[in-house]
């Protein structure tokens, strides 16, 4: 083999179809890859592409077709990949060490590392062993005691589904046979561990690191062997090693991520209280049927506001929510439809007004999904792309209201304190919210009968900020809701543009 460096970058794009055969061979049917509605409700907001499943493409790019033996490979998940989103694969190759980066931009979100040898192609078909597997259907929930991790069972056998080696094969460009059956199994089997037994439902893959016996990875029925179970509580990090069939040692990783974030009614109303304040107050809350909107539509619902709950896909929360206000005497107005089409905004408009005849509060809250990213791992189309999606739920919303507001009627843009103190990976953040900032200063100047105001919460925890650790804490929703009703109850006449910081 050539010693000499040799560095190239290839072009990676994750397809459904590669999603399906990757859940169809491993028989990992983790609902963080599968389930559009579970992911949803995760800080990712989508699925996310399985880790192995990028793995696999590293090793097919690379491969082109050669048959080859691993010796060990290493991979670390740094970043979510995501179906349809463009990456770059890195790859530097000097004789058996192979070198590799998948990013976004200059940002990494895996890195790779691997040994190999050159082999014959007159592998033996895969053993099956029927009966010896029994794949779960459906990812376990471990509620985290440890008294589960010593369980499991030892051996452990495992069989990918041979069935689906052809559209495997199809969508990654990597014959099932290309290497050795049990080094395919020992990565599939990783992705199906983590994901359906532990950590599970609430699985997140971190890094796996496979040593190989060479010659070894294809004899017998294949199984994992001397399983040592471990969990770090403060990362939330399970750890799993021992041996196997053609393994000479392995470690998998991955976190356990927190369950979705949910503030009741009953804990809104032991912090704001209830009150008749707000009683015959019309109001509209954009993007009201989960998160911070959904703490707001609770907050106010309680001091006798009625309600116009915004919503484009999140149907599911928004009936649960109106369902739990209506117990409420105040009056409910789901209102499906998208903030950033004017078609929408002027229909849910003439519904509103049909329904309350008046607007006291418009709390523009809907926004983007945020992601944490580099300002260069983004293309200069992604960053405006985002702006222009961020002004237009804000943007289009007031355009259709405004005329219809009687004076004192007042404006809420939920911004973020981050305009005022940035935070790194998050230039398309902020970046936005300014710009409505601005938005609104102006509309203050040619709208002086309506109040305006921008509001800066801290970090909160939604669903969006619900990380596996985190060692800055947000802080909750419930409590900036609070904050915000008080801060209302300040506003003083004589102006009609206030700036608050919670």
């Amino acid at each position: 083999m050539n010693s000499r460096l040799a560095v190239c970058n290839l072009d990676l794009c994750f397809t459904p179809n590669q999603m399906s055969a990757f859940r169809e061979i491993s028989r990992d049917r983790n609902p963080l890859h599968v389930d559009p509605e579970y992911s949803r409700r995760t800080q990712f907001g989508r699925p996310v592409v399985y880790g192995v499943s990028g793995v696999l493409a590293v090793l097919g790019a690379w491969a082109r077709g050669r048959w080859f033996e691993l010796g060990s490979v290493r991979a670390k998940f740094d970043k979510p990949l995501f179906v349809g989103e463009l990456y770059t694969i890195q790859i530097s190759e000097a004789g058996e060490k192979v070198e590799v980066k998948i990013l976004k931009g200059n940002q990494i979100h895996t890195r790779m590392r691997f040994t190999w040898r050159e082999c014959s192609s007159d592998q033996p078909s895969p053993i099956h062993s029927p009966g010896i597997f029994q794949p779960l259907s459906a990812a376990k929930e471990w509620d985290g005691k440890l008294d589960v991790l010593g369980k499991i069972k030892d051996p452990f056998p495992y069989e990918p589904d041979w069935n689906a080696a052809a559209d495997f094969e199809k969508n990654f460009s990597l014959g099932a046979s290309q290497f050795p059956y049990g080094q395919l199994s020992a990565l599939l089997w990783s992705s199906y561990f983590v994901g359906m037994e532990i950590p599970g439902q609430q699985a997140l893959f971190a890094e796996l690191n496979f040593t190989f016996e060479p010659n070894k990875s294809s004899e017998r029925d294949f199984e994992l062997r001397n399983l040592k179970m471990a969990y770090d509580d403060r990362f939330n990090l399970v750890t799993a090693s021992g041996t196997g069939t053609g393994i000479h040692s392995f470690q998998i990783s991955a976190f356990r991520r927190p369950k979705p974030v949910h503030y009741s009614l009953a804990d809104i109303r032991s912090r704001v209280g209830e009150s008749s304040e707000m009683l015959g107050k019309a109001v509209f809350i954009s993007g009201a049927s989960r998160g911070f909107g959904g703490v707001l539509a609770r907050a106010f619902a309680l001091q006798g506001a009625n309600l116009a709950l915004n919503y484009r896909s999140s149907s599911l929360e928004a009936h649960e929510l109106e369902k739990e206000i209506r117990f409420l005497p105040v009056k409910v107005l789901p209102c499906l439809g998208d903030v950033s089409s004017e078609e929408d905004c002027k229909r849910m408009k003439d519904a509103f007004f049909l329904q309350f005849g008046r607007l006291d509060f418009l709390i523009c809250n809907a926004f983007p999904k945020i992601e944490a990213r580099q300002f260069l791992a983004q293309t200069p189309v992604e960053f405006l792309d985002f702006i222009q999606r961020a002004l237009a739920a804000s943007s289009k919303l007031l355009h259709s209201f405004l005329p219809q507001m009687e004076p004192g009627a007042i404006v809420i843009h939920i911004s973020t304190i981050f305009t005022v103190k940035p935070s790194e990976q998050f230039s398309h953040y902020v970046a936005a919210k300014s710009a409505v900032e601005g938005l609104l200063r102006v509309l203050a100047l040619e709208f002086k009968s309506i109040r305006f105001v921008i509001v800066r919460p801290p970090r909160m925890l939604t669903d969006s900020t619900n990380l596996t650790y985190d060692l800055n804490k947000p802080v909750s929703a419930v409590d900036v809701a609070a904050k915000l009703l008080e801060a209302l109850r300040e506003i003083m006449p004589g102006r009609n543009l206030f700036e608050v910081n919670l």
